[in-house]
């Protein structure tokens, strides 16, 4: 239950008159031009609201249905302040979480033994994530340096368990470009990314999953 939307809406419908189905509708209507600015159109979108009690949910039809279609997601993404830009955290916010592909918890309360992120049931998928980053390798790796020593899947763990939590596997280690602005060796980068990327695509399409 949204409780502080139901008591904005409240207030609202006594001080200023309005009825509390205009304001839903108007906030359904928001949430769609919100994501239509977003993506470039609103056509796969889909806002459920309950009226009752204010929960709302935001899902993208098309996107949730490429998920689900796929045996590979392929996430190829700079990394940008410390994280994935916004653009790809939101996409990740809305069509990640979507219950079609996201599961539950794993828990129960029948069963203690039923750990917390063991409900992901897209089993039969992979993943693999390519990255770009200014920071050299050395900052990535090495010990004393900014991340210390955490290492590429390291720092890239918030994504790793995303994928985890709805059951999804990594095909191949995760890859990365670095030193991008100050050292720049795009043309062997990219002949190394596509040498890389034959090889994970060649994996799945042979069975060869880990």
């Amino acid at each position: 239950m949204n409780t502080e939307l139901m008591e904005a809406l409240t207030i609202l419908e006594k001080e200023k008159n309005i009825s509390r189905d205009t304001m839903m509708d108007a906030i359904e209507n928001s949430l769609i031009s919100a994501c239509k600015n977003h993506f470039g159109t609103s056509d796969n979108i889909k806002v459920i609201m309950n009226r009752e009690t204010c929960d709302y949910a935001v899902y993208a039809e098309k996107e949730v249905e490429k998920v689900l279609g796929s045996d590979l997601l392929l996430v190829q993404t700079p990394i940008w302040a410390m994280s994935t830009p916004w653009q790809y955290t939101k996409w990740q916010d809305i069509v990640l979480t979507d219950p079609r592909v996201c599961g539950t918890d794993g828990r129960t309360r029948k069963d203690p033994n039923k750990l917390y992120g063991t409900g992901g049931f897209l089993t039969k998928k992979r993943y693999w994530i390519s990255t770009t980053w200014n920071a050299p390798e050395d900052a990535v790796c090495e010990p004393g340096q900014f991340f210390d020593a955490r290492g590429l899947e390291g720092v890239l763990m918030p994504l790793h368990k995303q994928f985890q939590y709805m059951g999804i596997k990594p095909l191949a280690p995760s890859f990365a470009i670095f030193d991008v602005y100050k050292n720049p060796t795009v043309e062997s980068d990219l002949l190394r990314w596509k040498s890389t990327l034959e090889v994970v695509t060649g994996k799945l399409l042979i069975g060869q999953t880990q």
